[in-house]
């Protein structure tokens, strides 16, 4: 199962919906958030779409996250032509990047089609109770 200060890439959906719903801090105290800048740069694209109150503070995002880690363009460009990430926005494509650099075995373009199974397919309430 899960433990205490796990590291957990997370994306742009899920800061949206974390902030949304207030699970953004339990989280972040639980386990050691890791993503990419250029999710924090969606997160901050189409606040003009959304209500005053659904807007997230960058600065009070960034506190949130153990690591942000900027993809170059030779990583990108490496890792898409060894054939990854074709069909993915520049958020998710730039979190495999950095997914791929923790255990290459693990994320490599020739299992990115199943790239849903990294993440579990069910809720895990980490926090108690039902």
């Amino acid at each position: 199962m899960f433990q205490h200060q796990s590291i957990v890439l997370i994306d742009t959906n899920v800061i949206i919906e974390a902030r949304r719903t207030g699970v953004l801090r339990p989280l972040a105290e639980y386990f050691t958030l890791h993503t990419v800048e250029t999710v924090i740069t969606e997160t901050q694209t189409g606040a003009q779409n959304r209500e005053e109150s659904d807007n997230i503070s960058e600065p009070e995002l960034r506190s949130h996250f153990g690591t942000i880690y900027e993809v170059s363009e030779v990583e990108r460009a490496a890792f898409v032509a060894k054939g990854g990430g074709i069909l993915l926005d520049a958020g998710e494509l730039d979190l495999l990047v950095y997914a791929s650099q923790f255990r290459a075995s693990a994320v490599t373009p020739r299992n990115v089609a199943a790239q849903d199974r990294l993440v579990p397919g069910q809720a895990v309430n980490v926090f108690g109770g039902s």
